[in-house]
């Protein structure tokens, strides 16, 4: 028996209700790790010190959308890309996962409010010990299909691990490579922007600039 045999049986599912939560009918709506972000941060900074902001329309590819397995059903490709993305992107949060964690927990930050950063960096905690399940099932999905033959539309069959490597070396390049570099030209040029607005802004830019 193959655990992908039971993605489309709850196992998806539950990953979705990890990281956006659930409408109960009787709970009504019930939080996740969407949830346990704000809350850290409240904790961190207080209530309201900070507005709540919407989560971006779209963090793909710019190229998403374009076939990269003409051979097999787009929902074939469909669901194996969904995998490798959701994999990388896991990958990718470890980092900030543990640099939070450790931001929170420096002597030196939150200094009017360590009891709760420190409870904020618990609750990061918790949702990090969530993607490590998540990393691990991943994992077990691609594994088992990449060790099938997938059906091509034209009645033969392909390596499932031929596809997940034409995907793959794209998505990584992508993901440590080409988006890093213009994730932090948009966060530089933010930054700059709110760094105008106080009174010593070019002393402030200057020492952003020196350490870095």
């Amino acid at each position: 028996m193959m655990a992908i045999g039971h993605l489309g049986k709850g196992l998806l599912k539950a990953h979705g209700w990890d990281e956006g939560g659930v409408t109960d009918p009787v709970e009504g709506e019930i939080g996740a790790h969407d949830v346990m972000w704000f809350v850290a941060r409240d904790l961190a900074f207080g209530p309201n010190a900070y507005p709540d902001v919407d989560p971006p329309v779209n963090i793909a590819r710019p190229e998403a959308g374009a076939r990269v397995m003409p051979e097999v059903a787009p929902e074939v490709e469909g669901l194996l890309s969904l995998l490798m993305n959701l994999l990388v992107i896991e990958f990718r949060a470890e980092t900030g996962f543990a640099d939070a964690q450790a931001l929170l927990r420096t002597p030196s930050l939150f200094m009017d409010r360590r009891a709760q950063a420190e409870e904020a960096a618990e609750v990061v905690g918790r949702i990090r010990a969530d993607e490590e399940i998540h990393v691990s099932s991943l994992c077990l999905y691609l594994g088992e299909c990449a060790s099938v033959a997938c059906r091509t539309i034209d009645g033969g069959t392909i390596a499932g691990s031929k596809l997940i490597e034409r995907f793959w070396s794209g998505l990584v390049q992508w993901a440590t490579v080409d988006q890093p570099t213009l994730a932090a030209t948009v966060q530089r040029e933010l930054l700059h922007s709110r760094v105008q607005e106080h009174p010593a802004a070019a002393d402030v830019w200057a020492q952003f600039e020196s350490a870095a």
